[in-house]
């Protein structure tokens, strides 16, 4: 503990997974390899930006119950940080993925990307329309969610400390997930051609997504309680079990919350029993720079496509891994740039600002006139 907050090398390690999988993902859809287990396996690697929000989930909360404890106003200072936290390298995202893509239309703004959406995006609430979640920073559907969780946590995270309200939360979280397949898609109406908009906003906006999230909630509490290690170990285990069932079993608009319990099932394990194989020098360090690393690869997949580079790794499996290491090498250095003059220095301001915060005088209650303090 440093200042009452834990720092595990296995989160670090597990954003690092995480990231790495997503950039796997995007550079097997831009060099398909032939093999068809290949190709199985960096698809999997979508399910990283899921592993993100239950990474997030867990630290978040353990994160503001141990502030919480010596800040006056533990509500504000959270929301500060996490701003001070996303905001710089995003919006500096938003503009270079502008400059890059233009405003021309394209999968996800099919009708061209207009002032509104650019603002939106810049707000942070851009997950509220199937043409704006992922128009102007590719992944940026995920952000929004992770904002979205941001304030939803900051509302009820007070009442998640215990074992029955985080269960509730997951349960609420289900059936808002339930509601969001049921009713969004009547929502938005748009031409059969362009319909893929709704089944993905669907998908991606912060209800189909939130039972991940609290799932990673409810890990939080498992690990603040001191589950003895072969209860905790046994239980872990069947869940991931089930849940991986699920995952094989049911079509993929309704394996999101299957997905959320393997990964939170999987991050308690990795948390107590931290092995070498995905908790190393290599992970942490990725992990710690993965909000740049996630944001640039894009545009390192549009540079390699762009050069022709791309075409030197066609046509085999082996080209396909190299690719994936060269993008993932390229994107780990320049954010490494990104989070030394960027990152940094906006989670410094954020932390100078609550602590100027704290510092401040509290607010004198006004004496009505003619009081005995008159």
């Amino acid at each position: 503990m440093t200042h009452g907050i834990a720092k595990y090398d296995a989160v670090d390690a597990l954003r690092g997974i995480a990231v790495a999988g997503v950039v796997l993902v995007h550079t097997g859809r831009q060099a398909m390899p032939p093999s068809d287990a290949l190709r199985a396996a960096m698809n999997l690697g979508a399910c990283g930006v899921q592993l993100f929000f239950v990474v997030s989930a867990l630290t978040l909360c353990l994160s503001r119950a141990s502030r919480s404890r010596h800040e006056s106003r533990p509500l504000r200072n959270f929301l500060i940080r996490r701003v001070a936290r996303v905001a710089p390298m995003f919006w500096i995202a938003i503009a270079l993925y502008l400059a890059l893509h233009g405003l021309a239309p394209g999968y996800w703004a099919p009708n061209g990307i207009h002032a509104p959406a650019i603002a939106a995006t810049a707000l942070f609430v851009h997950g509220l329309h199937p043409e704006t979640i992922n128009a102007v920073v590719p992944g940026g559907w995920s952000v929004a969610d992770e904002m979205g969780f941001y304030a939803i946590l900051a509302l009820c995270l007070p009442n998640l400390v215990t074992r029955r309200p985080a269960l509730l939360f997951l349960a609420a979280s289900l059936v808002l997930f339930a509601l969001d397949g049921a009713v969004v898609p009547h929502l938005f109406s748009y031409p059969d051609q362009q319909h893929y908009l709704v089944r993905n906003f669907v998908r991606f906006n912060v209800f189909g997504q939130l039972p991940v999230f609290a799932a990673g909630v409810v890990a939080c509490v498992a690990f603040r309680a001191g589950v003895a290690d072969r209860p905790l170990a046994a239980g872990a285990t069947l869940c991931m079990l089930g849940a991986a069932f699920c995952w094989w079993r049911l079509p993929q608009p309704l394996c999101t919350p299957a997905i959320g319990v393997f990964f939170a099932a999987a991050t308690l394990l990795l948390a107590r029993w931290p092995a070498r194989l995905f908790v190393n020098r290599a992970t942490i360090a990725l992990g710690r720079r993965s909000f740049s690393v996630f944001l640039l690869h894009f545009a390192v997949l549009d540079a390699f496509s762009g050069s022709g580079a791309s075409a030197w790794f066609a046509g085999s499996d082996a080209g396909s891994v190299l690719q994936f290491l060269c993008v993932l090498g390229v994107a780990a250095a320049l954010a490494w740039v990104a989070w030394r003059y960027v990152e940094q220095p906006g989670i410094a301001c954020g932390r100078r600002l609550i602590d100027a915060l704290e510092q401040a005088p509290a607010p004198r209650a006004a004496v009505p006139h003619g009081s005995p303090a008159d």
